[in-house]
């Protein structure tokens, strides 16, 4: 198994990263420090207690790093800039063999190797490279629907992961073939996180562009760092008695909660049909 790529002169760009990064501390009136890695990447780190939302327009070659993300994943946040920075092994598809996957071992490795984790999907495949997993693909089940009077058949391509420090040259593109070839979707549609996609990936690969979701807001908590979604807030502080949304925001405000927006999300679709 080929091994990441360690801090050493030829990847100083990717340790000066790490050295800057594992520095941070939230400073007064500062609300996003950038670094740039020439032309490879901007990384765009934003502080819970000074910023709510990143407010100019994202390149193509930029990420939004937030605070809480940060200091709660930092192995994941590191090895996805290695792998931006093209500082990660490379294996190719054709050498990997696809093998479907239980919950159990599709969870355990997306929540090492996926920021946003494990999530419930139809269909969880793999490829493994001399035995050893090394990417993940979720789907999910096909869903119906009506396209300018014509019946469709959607899937989703609900999470996507290489192992830390491993790229997996072409495994998106294996798994998606195999998936179409063996369901015959007549589309895949996915979300794409606008604070971390950087490039054209899913262009390359024949999907389109043809949606984008507004921003989402989360409450976090400048010292405890736990994002909660609004879902989650009913959830914890209004399990017995309902309060209304005002009552319930001035009550996280008490509380010393921060509002954040992340940049929302664009859906792709790769027609098939």
């Amino acid at each position: 198994m080929p091994e990441a790529h360690k801090c050493d002169n030829e990847n100083s760009n990717f340790c000066d990263f790490l050295d800057w990064a594992l520095s941070f501390s939230p400073l007064a009136n500062v609300q996003h420090h950038t670094v740039s890695f020439g032309e490879q990447l901007k990384v765009h780190f934003m502080f819970i207690s000074s910023e709510t939302h990143f407010s100019a327009e994202l390149g193509e070659r930029e990420l939004i790093l937030w605070e809480d993300i940060w200091l709660q994943k930092k192995e994941l946040v590191k090895a996805r800039i290695a792998a931006l920075l093209g500082k990660t092994k490379k294996i190719y598809a054709r050498n990997t063999n696809i093998i479907a996957l239980d919950k159990t071992h599709a969870a355990s490795f997306l929540n090492e190797n996926h920021l946003m984790g494990f999530a419930t999907a139809k269909y969880k495949v793999g490829l493994a490279y001399k035995g050893i997993l090394v990417a993940v693909a979720l789907f999910s089940s096909m869903k119906k629907y009506y396209r300018n009077g014509v019946l469709f058949h959607s899937a989703e391509l609900v999470r996507f992961a290489n192992m830390k420090g491993i790229h997996v040259q072409g495994g998106l593109s294996k798994l998606l073939d195999y998936f179409i070839a063996e369901r015959k979707p007549d589309d895949i549609m996915t979300y794409a996180d606008k604070e971390w996609t950087v490039g054209n990936t899913y262009k390359k690969l024949g999907f389109k562009k043809v949606d984008v979701s507004p921003p989402i807001m989360f409450w976090v908590h400048p010292q405890q760092l736990n994002r909660l979604s609004w879902q989650e807030v009913e959830k914890l502080f209004a399990p017995k008695q309902p309060l209304t949304n005002k009552e319930l925001e001035n009550y996280l405000l008490e509380k010393g909660y921060r509002q954040i927006f992340n940049q929302g999300n664009d859906k792709y679709l790769l027609l098939l049909k």
